[in-house]
């Protein structure tokens, strides 16, 4: 696409988890994958908010978005384009 460079994803958790605080899964599943794209040589870097992850990938830092699950790749791009 050219507009930024590399990849994040969403955190899964509410507020990416904070450190287990709501879940581990961003700590026992989702950084480990992180790491191991980085050391397969590609421009991941770790999890996002998902609410202010598309708004940085609008203004251009990242060409790619993984999101978790359905509402986090529908929900919040569309509150970003319209409100």
């Amino acid at each position: 696409m050219g507009l930024g460079s590399g990849s994040s994803e969403c955190g899964l958790n509410p507020h990416a988890a904070r450190n287990g605080m709501f879940g581990r899964e961003e700590i026992e599943e989702i950084a480990p994958a992180v790491k191991e794209a980085v050391r397969l040589g590609i421009d991941a870097r770790d999890r996002s908010l998902a609410d202010s992850i598309f708004n940085r990938a609008i203004k251009g830092e990242f060409d790619v978005i993984l999101v978790m699950y359905h509402d986090q790749g529908n929900t919040f791009p569309v509150r970003v384009a319209w409100f």
